[in-house]
C-alpha cells in the first residue's frame, strides 16, 4: 500500500482561527482605547503566519512508519515499535514500546481524510504487527556502579533514544550514584522530538504571544522609567525576555518551568495591589498575565507530559510516573 499525505484542512479548523483572531483583536484594541474592530491590523496578519505554519503539517503514512513533517523537518514512528494505536476525542492515540505517547490532531483534517489516516494506520500497523521480531533482553551489566551526573545525563540520552522504555530506564540507573528525584527529572526532561513536533504550532502561539506582550513591556519601561535607572531597567528587561523566547522557542523545559515560577510569585502580589487600587486597566493586565501562564503550563504539559507541579509525577503508591 501507498503512503498518503494527509494535510487538507476542515472548515471547522479555519472557523476557529477566525474567531479566535477577531476575539484577540477585540480584546487588544479594547485595552488601548480603540473602538472594538479599530485599531492596528496586526492581529490578522499575525493569523496569516499562524495559517502557514500550520500548512506545513504534514503526516506521511508509508509501509513501515508513519512521517510526520513541518518546515522540512520529520519524526517517525515505526510501527514495528508501536504496541497499541486508539482512537479517541479527535485524536489517534500512538502508543509506543518504550513508554511514549504521540496524538495526532484529526480535529483540523476533512472528514475524508480523517477516516482514510484511520484506516490505513490501522492496516499498516496490524500488517507491522503480525511481523514483530521478539523483543531482546536489556541487560545492564555494562553500566557501572557509580555514575556522574553527566555521564549519567549521557546514559539516560542514549538509552532512551535506542527505544529503552522510560521506567526501565530509571530502573537500571538508579541507586548507581544519582538521587532518585534528579534521575527521574533527567528522564522526563529529555526532549520528545515528535511531541515538539506535533505541538509546535501551539508553542508557536506562544512564542508569539510573549513576543509582543514583551515588546508592550519594554516600550512601557522606555516611557516611564526614571532616567537614572532607564538604561539598566531596559537591558534587564530585554536579556531577559529574549532568554524566555529562545527557551520557548527551543522547547526548553527550563523556561517553562521559571516562567511558570516567576508567574506565581508576581501575579498575586500584583493582583492584590491593582485590587486595592480598583485599577481597571491592571486589572485587564493581571487576567491576561493569567491566561499566558495558564497557556504556558499546558504547552508544557503537552510537552513533558511526565512533569507534574513540583517535581516528575508520582502515583499514590509513591513510585514515579512515567507516561505509557
Amino acid at each position: 500500500m501507498k503512503g498518503c499525505q494527509i494535510y487538507k484542512f476542515s472548515g471547522a479548523f479555519y472557523l476557529k482561527a477566525a474567531a479566535f483572531t477577531v476575539a484577540g483583536w477585540v480584546m487588544i484594541n479594547l485595552i488601548f482605547g480603540n473602538s472594538p474592530l479599530g485599531g492596528h491590523y496586526y492581529i490578522p496578519v499575525v493569523l496569516l503566519i499562524y495559517l502557514l505554519v500550520q500548512l506545513t503539517y504534514k503526516v506521511d503514512l508509508r509501509k513501515d512508519a508513519l512521517h510526520i513533517k513541518r518546515f522540512g523537518m520529520g519524526a517517525k514512528v515505526s510501527f514495528e515499535n508501536l504496541h497499541k494505536v486508539e482512537e479517541e476525542n479527535g485524536t489517534i492515540g500512538l502508543h509506543v514500546q518504550d513508554g511514549r505517547q504521540y496524538n495526532i490532531p484529526l480535529s483540523r483534517f476533512t472528514r475524508q481524510d480523517q477516516k482514510q489516516l484511520s484506516d490505513q494506520l490501522n492496516e499498516l500497523w496490524a500488517v507491522a504487527r503480525s511481523d514483530m521480531p521478539v523483543e531482546k533482553d536489556r541487560s545492564d551489566s555494562d553500566i557501572p556502579d557509580y555514575l556522574a551526573k553527566e555521564e549519567a545525563k549521557k546514559r539516560v540520552v542514549e538509552m532512551l533514544g535506542s527505544g529503552v522504555p522510560k521506567k526501565e530506564v530509571f530502573e537500571q540507573l538508579k541507586d548507581r550514584g544519582i538521587r532518585d528525584n534528579k534521575l527521574a527529572m533527567m528522564i522526563a526532561s529529555v526532549p520528545d522530538e515528535l511531541l515538539c513536533i506535533l505541538h509546535e504550532g501551539k508553542n508557536n502561539i506562544l512564542v508569539i504571544v510573549y513576543s509582543l506582550l514583551a515588546i508592550l513591556a519594554i516600550w512601557g519601561t522606555y516611557m516611564t522609567a526614571p532616567d537614572n535607572i532607564r538604561t539598566f531597567s531596559l537591558v534587564i528587561l530585554i536579556v531577559t525576555n529574549l532568554l524566555f523566547i529562545w527557551g520557548f522557542f527551543s522547547f526548553k523545559l527550563i523556561a517553562y518551568n521559571v516562567f511558570i515560577f516567576l508567574s506565581l510569585v508576581t501575579i498575586p502580589k500584583d493582583a492584590v495591589a491593582v485590587i486595592a487600587a480598583n485599577d481597571i486597566p491592571g486589572m485587564v493586565g493581571i487576567g491576561l498575565s493569567v491566561l499566558v501562564l495558564a497557556y504556558v503550563w499546558f504547552i508544557r504539559s503537552r510537552l513533558y507530559p511526565d512533569i507534574g507541579f513540583i517535581g516528575v509525577k508520582k502515583d499514590k503508591a509513591g513510585q514515579y510516573q512515567f507516561s505509557e
